[in-house]
Formats: C-alpha cells, sequence, structure tokens
C-alpha cells in the first residue's frame, strides 16, 4: 500500500513487479486491483476449495457450494489437483469466505491442500472468513491442521469444522448444505 501511494505521483507507463507478469495496458485498473487486493476489499463471494482422494470430499464440497449459492452468494468451487494455485489465489483475493476442504492422510491435510494454506498463511489476506471440512478413514486430523495454518493466517473461523467419516450420506450431505447456508449468512452479514 506504501508503494502504491508513492506511485500515485507518478506517469506509470510499464508495472514490472518483482514476480508475475509484465503490465503495459490497463494499468489504471491493475492498480485498482493491487490497492483492493492489499486493502482487503471483498466482494459478497465464496471460494470452495479442496482437494479428494476418493470423491468424499468433492461431495462435500459440491453440497456447502450448493448451500452457498441457494442463498444468493456467488461462489467458486476449485479442486485443487486440477487448478492452478496462482488461480486459486486470484480467486481467494476478492471473496470474503475462504472454505478449505481435505481428506485427512497420515493424520493432517491432503499435500496440495498444505501448499494452500502455507501459501494464504504467507498472504495474511485481511477481513476474510473461513471455514474448514474433510473426510476420514479410520483417523482425523486433516480438519484440525487447516484450522490453525487458517488461523495463522488471520482467518476468521466462525464455525466448527464438519468432519465426514468415510462416504457422506444423506444426513452428512444436508449438514453440508447447512454449512453452506451458514456461510453464506456470515457473508452478507459482514
Amino acid at each position: 500500500m506504501k508503494t502504491l501511494e508513492k506511485a500515485s505521483q507518478l506517469d506509470i507507463q510499464i508495472l514490472a513487479t518483482s514476480h508475475g507478469v509484465i503490465w503495459r495496458r490497463n494499468l489504471p485498473k491493475i492498480l485498482k486491483a493491487y490497492s483492493d487486493w492489499g486493502s482487503g476489499v471483498t466482494r459478497e463471494k465464496a471460494v470452495v476449495v479442496y482437494d479428494s482422494m476418493w470423491g468424499s470430499t468433492t461431495t462435500m464440497a459440491e453440497h456447502i457450494a450448493a448451500g452457498i449459492a441457494s442463498q444468493g452468494v456467488e461462489v467458486e468451487v476449485l479442486k485443487l489437483g486440477e487448478t492452478d494455485r496462482s488461480w486459486v489465489i486470484k480467486e481467494v483475493l476478492d471473496a470474503r469466505a475462504v472454505v478449505v476442504g481435505t481428506p485427512t492422510i497420515n493424520n493432517t491435510m491432503f499435500p496440495t491442500v498444505a501448499d494452500l494454506v502455507f501459501y494464504l498463511k504467507g498472504l495474511r489476506p485481511k477481513g476474510r472468513i473461513g471455514a474448514v471440512f474433510g473426510s476420514y478413514g479410520w483417523a482425523g486430523g486433516g480438519t484440525k491442521a487447516v484450522r490453525e495454518q487458517l488461523q495463522a493466517a488471520g482467518l476468521e473461523l466462525p464455525l466448527d469444522d464438519l468432519q465426514v467419516n468415510y462416504v457422506p450420506h444423506e444426513a452428512e450431505k444436508e449438514k453440508c448444505l447447512d454449512m453452506g447456508r451458514r456461510i453464506a449468512e456470515l457473508v452478507k452479514g459482514s
């Protein structure tokens, strides 16, 4: 933000950050985006980002997203194994809620989820609501590990984690829908 403030006094023709693309066009739009990101401006939007080993966490993500959308809140669903981390972060930058799902592996979060939450921890996005969900087999631990990292990243986590043992059945799917509706209420209320 300090750099943007200083730069506002200059006639900028090119923007070459220390990492990323070099901008030669649409500079006012790009500078506004950087300003919004740096000051924590968000939209009425939730990002549900997850990965899955056997499909259980995918089912949960789909139902949570359906619950969010049912309340009129924009929702983006991104599977980490199929979506570049940079694209996920781009979506997170203007979202009011970040909902992270993980299967448990070796009593902790899935590696692709770990990559994302550690990246978020470094970015420390301001004014975000977080929520955590996941599935596990014989022992849990994945959601707890995600929660700890999201808290360290500065996200507010007002809801309890939602965990499902093995495959989510109808009762668990309804809990996912309910979690999504509650996240939407939080997004609208903040």
